[in-house]
């Protein structure tokens, strides 16, 4: 606190000594965490100033950071770090005076000059493994830190590209929160502009990782009506962190050709639309049919938590001949059927009154919402 009644000048010359004179790993983890704490709070004072006056900003948190062990050091360097590159950030935006549009100035070239060495460093604790002490006075816990590691990757667009990679990898992990917080850095990339851009060209990609998180995803039938977010929630009342990193994938333009042009969607509507004729069907083809219908839920699931456009180009394209095929003869995909047009109308709360108004699917929402209603009601509890 003291840092704020500083003056500009003597804030940046405490950054300078703590910069050029302060060796932070040699000290104690009480007089660490002060350091970052006051790192911190010079920054947000006289950021932008220091800068001016030639502080490397970037390289100083590099240096701090790396090799910090303890919890609550940790926690604090990442808030710190996060401060740095808020500063940065400003200046690429071009927010602040004497700084180019286009983010071509020197102070930027400082944090692109140590960006993949601070991301290196940041990697080292993804996923955080920390688990609380009991006697620990701050009472801090993983969440803590897993929240403040993921926003830090979060805020600098140079982290996108690796932080996609990182992802990537972890996601094959057996360890189960490492999926979930990879899970969770794919979502947050979906929702800023830049990380938007890297999962739109890297669409493919995507796709490819969340496709085997699709085909493990159980699909869990709740009461139609709800809350306000119907169809997402696991059989334990938790967040589905796959289901809701696909709906956020599949609001990034382009996503959504590569999601509903899987093989998988064609061909769990072909297998539904070939049943006639057949009074019961065969062990090893129920079970390649019902893993195609269980992960072209799980798609149509996360389709209808977003709505929109693309909720609606899937109800006019494929609704139609799920409701066909309701009125079969063969049990299974009767259910098959109900269950994918369960998944179309979960979560979705109010239908966008121009789509109805303008005839592009009033009759056949009409008919979803009949049939899933009567389908819930059938549900055993």
């Amino acid at each position: 606190a003291a840092a704020l009644g500083l003056s500009e000048v003597d804030a940046v010359e405490m950054l300078r000594t703590i910069s050029d004179g302060v060796y932070v790993r040699s000290l104690a983890a009480k007089d660490r965490s002060l350091v970052f704490t006051i790192v911190r709070k010079l920054v947000e004072r006289a950021g932008p100033a220091a800068l001016d006056a030639d502080v490397d900003l970037a390289e100083m948190m590099v240096v701090s950071m790396d090799g910090e062990k303890d919890p609550g050091c940790l926690l604090d360097a990442f808030h710190a770090a996060q401060s740095v590159l808020r500063v940065f950030l400003r200046l690429e935006k071009g927010a602040d005076g004497g700084t180019d549009v286009m983010g071509r100035s020197v102070h930027v070239d400082m944090m692109r000059n140590a960006e993949d060495e601070m991301f290196d460093i940041l990697a080292c604790y993804f996923p955080v493994s920390f688990e609380p002490q009991e006697d620990s006075k701050r009472r801090i816990t993983r969440d803590d830190l897993a929240g403040a590691l993921e926003e830090t990757l979060l805020l600098w667009p140079g982290f996108y590209a690796a932080v996609l990679d990182m992802a990537e990898e972890k996601l094959g992990s057996i360890v189960k929160q490492a999926k979930v917080d990879s899970l969770r850095l794919i979502r947050g990339l979906c929702e800023v502009d830049k990380g938007r851009e890297v999962v739109a060209r890297e669409r493919r990609r995507v796709w490819a990782m969340m496709r085997q998180e699709v085909m493990k995803e159980t699909i869990w039938l709740p009461e139609l009506e709800t809350t306000d977010r119907a169809g997402d929630y696991g059989v334990d009342g938790e967040m589905s962190p796959a289901l809701c990193c696909l709906a956020a994938c599949l609001g990034v333009p382009g996503v959504e050709r590569e999601v509903l042009g899987d093989v998988m969607v064609g061909d769990c509507m072909s297998c539904l639309q070939s049943a006639s004729g057949a009074a019961d069907v065969a062990d090893e083809a129920f079970r390649r049919q019902a893993e195609m219908v269980r992960s072209t839920a799980v798609i149509f699931r996360a389709v209808a938590m977003i709505g929109g456009r693309v909720w609606q180009e899937v109800v006019v394209t494929y609704a139609g001949d799920i409701l066909a095929c309701t009125g079969g003869d063969v049990s299974v995909h009767v259910c098959f059927s109900l269950i994918l047009l369960y998944s179309l109308v979960a979560g979705v709360r109010v239908v966008e009154d121009d789509f109805i108004q303008g005839g592009g699917g009033s009759d056949v929402i009409r008919q979803i919402r009949e049939v899933a209603v009567s389908f819930a009601e059938d549900l055993p509890v």
